[in-house]
């Protein structure tokens, strides 16, 4: 029989309580449903910029004039129109970097302008939607319980995003909050903006080793976990010799020091199964929720596929699992535009198993030096068989004649 689950809006259905993860309402095991067909269309092209106004400031990059930038360049009606030109059918907007959404009313009322507009173009519009982390100081406007659901990694140290960016904390999506926060992301999107798709940038429920959250209610569920993985005492004893799931810690790892080349420790590689497990039924949940929110609403993703060597155990991510479950996959590649002995060396072989997926990838374009920009965005093309480019770099091209301008001081 379907309930109602608290925290979850009464139009949702939602599934029973027996679930291995019951934040998670609606990650139960099951067919992925129809990718949105906007995204099975080709060729897909669209632009997008990732950092609101204020937290470009925040950060310690905004120029003097950002605010006119914003407004004069970025998505005035003659960039909207010149995007078009240039073969976009969508744009992103920045629009949830961790700041909450009382402290950004006055940036949340340009954007929804923004996508009026857009939409008048006949260009879809997406929003920017950081997963992983938020500053609590100000989400504390909107949710008042915000600092319970901060990650607590080894030690009892909270996780920050940078050494530089130290008012931004990992979040844990143990919490019913922080679920909460998501979903309420979710609804002012779609319902107050009237965004077309999601991009949810930092996609992941756990972090490095090391900072992965530890909390009672992380601990909690991974004992349960265990216990139902390993319900059957031969396969426990085979794999664990003599443990106690009611009381087992999770394993500890050195920070910043390299994984043994073979874990052969029972812990810790029950601790990745679990860290992989998890985060499929939190797509599972995502995209569900997201579903029945909006029918045609798409979802893309970057959870950090092929940024670094090995990446299911330095990352606890297994990627590939999530793919069923999005509308497209980003990519932001450790080697990319990475030239060696004249050639670009990239991971092709994460690029191979996103098409296996039938699945568009997208790429960030760092660079405003407009030959790199051209051979990456060859490279992107390349890596959608010629048929899908997406960049996180405004207009490309066209950003960097900007760029040019404003520091040459014109």
């Amino acid at each position: 029989m379907n309930m109602l689950k608290k925290g979850v809006a009464d139009r949702f259905v939602v599934e029973e309580d027996d679930l291995l993860f019951p934040m998670w309402p609606l990650s139960r095991e099951g067919v992925p449903p129809p990718r949105v067909k906007a995204f099975l269309d080709r060729p897909l092209a669209f632009i997008g910029v990732w950092e609101p106004l204020s937290f470009r400031s925040r950060a310690g990059y905004a120029y003097v004039d950002e605010e006119d930038y914003f407004r004069e360049e970025e998505f005035s009606d003659k960039a909207l129109d010149r995007y078009g030109k240039l073969g976009a059918g969508g744009i992103v907007l920045p629009y949830a970097k961790g700041f909450g959404l009382k402290a950004t009313e006055e940036e949340l009322e340009q954007e929804k302008d923004v996508i009026r507009r857009a939409h008048v173009r006949g260009l879809k519009a997406g929003v920017y939607i950081r997963v992983d982390a938020l500053v609590p100081e100000l989400v504390r406007r909107d949710c008042p319980d915000v600092e319970e659901w901060i990650s607590v990694g080894m030690y009892g140290r909270r996780s920050t995003y940078t050494a530089q960016q130290t008012f931004r904390l990992r979040i844990c999506y143990s919490h019913p909050g922080a679920v909460r926060w998501l979903e309420k992301l979710f609804l002012y999107a779609v319902e107050e903006l009237g965004a077309d798709y999601l991009h949810l940038d930092g996609y992941s429920v756990t972090h490095l080793p090391w900072d992965a959250c530890r909390c009672p209610r992380c601990l909690e569920t991974y004992r349960v976990w265990l216990q139902q993985r390993f319900a059957d005492p031969k396969l426990r004893r085979r794999g664990f010799g003599l443990v106690d799931f009611d009381a087992i810690e999770f394993p500890e790892f050195y920070p910043h020091a390299p994984l043994p080349t073979v874990l052969t420790s029972a812990d810790m590689q029950a601790w990745y199964l679990f860290q992989w497990e998890r985060q499929v039924a939190f797509t599972r949940h995502v995209r569900r929720f997201t579903r029945q929110l909006a029918p045609d609403l798409a979802l893309t993703a970057n959870p950090g596929w092929g940024r670094m060597d090995n990446g299911l155990r330095i990352a606890a991510k297994n990627v590939e699992a999530l793919l069923p479950w999005l509308d497209m996959v980003f990519i932001e590649d450790a080697l990319h535009l990475d030239f060696r002995n004249g050639s670009i060396c990239s991971r092709i072989g994460v690029f191979k198993t996103a098409q296996e997926y039938g699945l568009p990838v997208g790429h960030y374009h760092w660079t405003t030096n407009a030959k790199k920009i051209e051979a990456s965005l060859a490279l992107s093309i390349a890596a959608n068989g010629g048929m899908c480019l997406a960049s996180d770099s405004l207009s490309d091209i066209c950003r960097t004649i900007v760029l040019d301008r404003r520091k040459s001081g014109a």
